[in-house]
């Protein structure tokens, strides 16, 4: 998989951008707080469908915005391919893939794969065994739609068994 260009509108403190990336390593810079960060989250945005850094998705949206609005353009093993995902302020987002509407993240999930390691992903090592397994399991949730399937079963069943 390779990422080529990702846009941006309203996204967090970016207002407008896109930022053309090419193959191999790709090297961002700039000041504290120019948004940084921001573009790395909004690419794994694609690979899991949720951030690294916070769960609530209202803020993904940039200050007095009603949405944001991202776009990634990818090679993958189809070929050229086009992702989007657009968040509202009531809570709703929409996702499509090659322009066509998904109903479901799941089926989202998986065209775009992306591992994110950051320093806060030491506990990997440093926490104990159910760390590894979450990380695991959104590695794996990239590969297989059948694999986020099952694990969604089997944390409900889990979660049922301990009530």
């Amino acid at each position: 998989m390779i990422a080529t260009k990702i846009s941006f509108e309203n996204y967090r403190n970016i207002e407008k951008a896109d930022i053309a990336l090419s193959e191999g390593l790709n090297v961002l810079y700039g000041d504290n707080a120019q948004g940084k960060t921001n573009a790395l989250e909004g690419i794994y945005l694609f690979a899991q469908g949720r951030s690294f850094r916070t769960h609530k998705e209202r803020e993904y949206i940039g200050p007095a915005q009603d949405s944001a609005y991202l776009a990634l353009t990818f090679t993958g093993a189809a070929g050229p391919q086009q992702a989007e995902m657009r968040f509202f302020k009531n809570g709703k987002k929409s996702v499509r893939k090659n322009g066509v509407p998904e109903r479901k993240m799941s089926e989202f999930l998986g065209a775009f794969r992306a591992v994110m390691f950051c320093p806060e992903h030491l506990n990997i090592v440093k926490a104990g065994p159910a760390e590894r397994r979450r990380f695991l399991n959104e590695a794996l949730s990239q590969l297989s739609s059948g694999y986020i399937s099952a694990l969604q079963r089997y944390n409900g069943i889990l979660a049922q068994r301990n009530r």
